[in-house]
C-alpha cells in the first residue's frame, strides 16, 4: 500500500511524499512553484471544474465537476493512456460517476473520510481511499490509502 496526501496549501506538506494530490484549477490551483517542491513525489493533478484536457484526476463532489462532467473530460484526455485517468468523488456521488462513465477504464478514488478503507463499492474496483480529512489530522491536509499498487505513477 501506498499513502496519497492532498491540500489546498501545499507549503504544509512535507517535500519527502511519494505521492502528492494538488489542484489545476479552481480557488486553489497549485503554481508550478507549489509542484516544484515534490519533484520525486507521484503527482496526482486534480481538475475540479471538468475543464477538458486538465489534469490526470476529476474531482466530482458537490461544488466541483459533477458526474456529467466525468465522460467529457475522460474523453478530452490524450495525453496519457486512459486507462490511468482517477476520478474521485464521495459516496453519494460514486453510483452517478459510474453510470456516467459507462464502459470506460478508470481508477476510483472514494472519498470516505471515516477511517474506513472498502476494496469496492457499487461493484467498481477501489484504487485509492481517502479516509482521512483535515478535520481528523487537525491540519489542512487529506490522507488517502492507495490500494492498487499497480496503478501508474502519473
Amino acid at each position: 500500500m501506498r499513502w496519497l496526501v492532498d491540500t489546498t496549501t501545499p507549503n504544509v506538506l512535507p517535500t519527502n511524499v511519494d505521492m502528492v494530490g494538488g489542484y489545476v484549477n479552481g480557488r486553489f490551483a497549485w503554481t508550478h512553484e507549489n509542484w516544484a517542491r515534490f519533484p520525486g513525489a507521484t503527482q496526482v493533478r486534480i481538475n475540479v471544474n471538468g475543464a477538458p484536457g486538465r489534469g490526470n484526476c476529476l474531482d466530482v463532489e458537490t461544488g466541483d465537476a459533477t458526474p456529467g462532467h466525468a465522460p467529457i473530460w475522460y474523453d478530452s484526455i490524450n495525453w496519457m493512456p486512459k486507462g490511468d485517468l482517477l476520478i474521485y468523488c464521495n459516496r453519494s456521488n460514486v453510483g452517478a460517476v459510474i453510470a456516467a462513465m459507462g464502459k470506460r477504464s478508470w481508477h476510483l478514488w472514494l472519498a470516505t473520510l471515516d477511517g474506513s478503507i472498502p476494496n469496492t463499492v457499487n461493484g467498481k474496483t477501489v484504487t485509492a481511499v481517502q479516509m482521512l480529512g483535515a478535520a481528523q489530522l487537525h491540519q489542512n491536509i487529506d490522507l488517502s490509502a492507495v490500494l492498487d499498487n499497480t496503478w501508474r505513477k502519473v
